[in-house]
């Protein structure tokens, strides 16, 4: 078989995997139509996702402003810094095609390493603490900490998004075979032999009767 033969075969195949046929039609087949949700699911997802995080981002960055201005212990000054720079490395490795990499790296670090409780309420109380006394208005406001909060409802937002939209198998790849058991091995009959014939060596195997 030609090697252009063999091209035009590996292009058919994946031309089916893909779920089109030979005209450039979509094979609306179920699974297909699911996936194509899936990813309009997806994109939707990640630009929320995404677009959530930068604005937490921008706001943690104002949050760093006040409380270097005011400041603020220097050891949970630098907890937060922590954790801004964690959010500026994922929000880089956020992914159109992938979203769920970068969002469950927010929501493991959120809800599971980082404690955001507490350090909300240490810049909280210090931030009243150092308030002017004036009294607010429309164009003058107190300055708050809101970013980590923020931040604590984009990660349960991501995940339970994750939880209630699982990734499906895309169209042409199967899920991994059953397991299978172990092929059972056939039992041969035995071939017996005469008493004599045992203890005879000079029958030969041939003639021995069964």
């Amino acid at each position: 078989m030609s090697i252009e033969k063999v091209l035009q075969m590996a292009d058919r195949f994946i031309t089916l995997a893909e779920g089109e046929d030979d005209g450039g039609t979509v094979i609306k087949t179920p699974h297909n139509l699911e996936y194509q949700a899936q990813r309009t699911r997806l994109f939707d997802f990640f630009e929320s996702f995404r677009g959530k995080l930068r604005r937490i981002i921008n706001e943690m960055g104002g949050d760093l402003f006040v409380l270097q201005e005011r400041n603020f212990d220097r050891k949970t000054f630098k907890r937060l810094s922590v954790v801004y720079q964690k959010l500026i490395e994922i929000y880089k490795e956020t992914n159109g095609n992938k979203p769920y990499i970068a969002a469950e790296k927010l929501v493991h670090y959120v809800l599971d390493e980082a404690d955001i409780d507490e350090l909300e309420f240490l810049l909280v109380k210090f931030v009243e603490s150092t308030n002017v006394d004036f009294t607010p208005n429309e164009v003058l406001q107190h300055p708050k900490i809101t970013s980590l909060d923020a931040l604590r409802q984009l990660a349960s937002y991501a995940k339970d998004y994750m939880e209630q939209n699982p990734l499906i198998q895309p169209p042409g790849q199967s899920a991994p075979p059953a397991a299978r058991l172990p092929d059972i091995v056939k039992e041969y009959p035995t071939f017996k032999a005469e008493h004599g014939d045992k203890t005879n060596p000079a029958v030969p195997f041939s003639k021995q009767k069964l």
